[in-house]
């Protein structure tokens, strides 16, 4: 894929969001087959966001990736999200306007890509091992970028009211507008999923009912979109709710109500789990039900998720109460605890 060439010209061309970084001491990151990095997004305008990693089978824990691999280079403020493209993981940051872009299998910083003229890029999704797409909070879009080149592809494809989570399948681009809740539930489109073609971004479907939405997430092998909405505080039954679409036909496949439904991950043939307020739940397209596969403990703020399905784990980012630094929670399948990690501040996100 010729990657690595391209990334290194990325580098020479897009270090302004960031500072220079001085040559790789030696004290390089050891990355091992099972361990996990942690996207830990900081205080907002404190510019403290970290990458972290840690390794299950040792319980060791790196807070902070760049300031051992890169000294002088950091991420910045404020770490929404995180992909990987190929060996590349491509980190969301919102106040600094960019994307990061840090070498997988070494933990090595490979340089920053400047965001469009004033957008604030929010939520990410993978389009191709070259292109990514990301929605825009602040005014209403989603972009287009060549992470190969580093280039801009699209600056601006309009969306509904605060734009949030993003997904493709391939053949269409979903985008979550979510109206910020009460903030600006009254807009025209707010609390709806926007339905692009992927060939050409034009808009072709508009799916309503779904007030203060937050995730989208394909299940491609069944074409299901999966999506969960938080609902408003404003209104007497707050609860949320997860609901799964026939991408082929547009038809409700499912609908479950559920307290502050949050990171949604697919993790089998018409079956997902999400992290919502008593904690991990899995749903199946054709139950009616639900099931609780790791209960929240009653302790600090569970942040993130992620499921390990090679290893048969399921990863809790727990945010603690946001001042202090978060701990990721290893649980069994079965919803046993495994391990704990102590990482950097707000961790969210979470991959291999």
């Amino acid at each position: 894929m010729r990657i690595r060439a391209v990334l290194a010209i990325v580098v020479i061309l897009c270090v302004r969001c960031v500072p220079t970084p001085v040559a790789p001491t030696d004290a390089a990151l050891d990355v091992v087959p099972d361990g996990v990095y942690v996207l830990c997004e900081g205080l907002w305008r404190q510019n403290n966001s970290v990458l972290s990693y840690v390794v299950p089978a040792t319980g060791a824990a790196v807070r902070d990736v760049l300031a051992r691999t890169t000294p002088g280079a950091t991420l910045g403020d404020t770490g929404n999200d995180m992909v990987a493209v190929g060996d590349t993981l491509v980190i969301v940051m919102n106040a600094t306007r960019s994307l990061q872009l840090v070498r997988r299998s070494s933990g090595r910083w490979l340089g920053s890509i400047p965001m469009p003229l004033g957008k604030e890029p929010y939520r990410i999704c993978v389009v191709s091992d070259s292109t990514v797409l990301v929605t825009n909070l602040n005014d209403d879009s989603m972009t287009e970028i060549d992470v190969r080149r580093g280039t801009v592809r699209v600056a601006t494809v309009p969306t509904g009211p605060a734009p949030e989570g993003i997904a493709t399948d391939g053949v269409v681009v979903a985008v979550a507008n979510s109206g910020l809740g009460d903030l600006r539930h009254a807009e025209d489109n707010a609390g709806t999923v926007y339905v692009y073609q992927r060939s050409d971004l034009q808009q072709i479907r508009t799916l309503r009912g779904l007030p203060n939405v937050g995730s989208v997430t394909f299940d491609r092998s069944r074409r299901i979109l999966w999506v969960t909405y938080r609902n408003r505080v404003s209104l007497t039954d707050s609860l949320g709710g997860v609901v799964a679409y026939d991408a082929r036909t547009w038809a409700t496949a499912g609908h479950w109500r559920v307290a502050s439904p949050g990171r949604v991950q697919v993790t089998g043939s018409g079956q997902v789990h999400v992290l919502c307020a008593d904690g991990v739940r899995q749903y199946s397209v054709g139950d009616t039900a639900s099931t609780v596969v790791v209960p929240w403990h009653g302790v600090g703020v569970w942040y993130g998720m992620w499921v390990d399905q090679e290893q048969g784990s399921i990863y809790i980012a727990n945010a603690g109460q946001f001042v202090t630094d978060g701990i990721v929670e290893m649980y069994g399948m079965a919803g046993d605890l495994r391990g704990r990690f102590s990482v950097g501040l707000n961790p969210s996100v979470m991959l291999r």
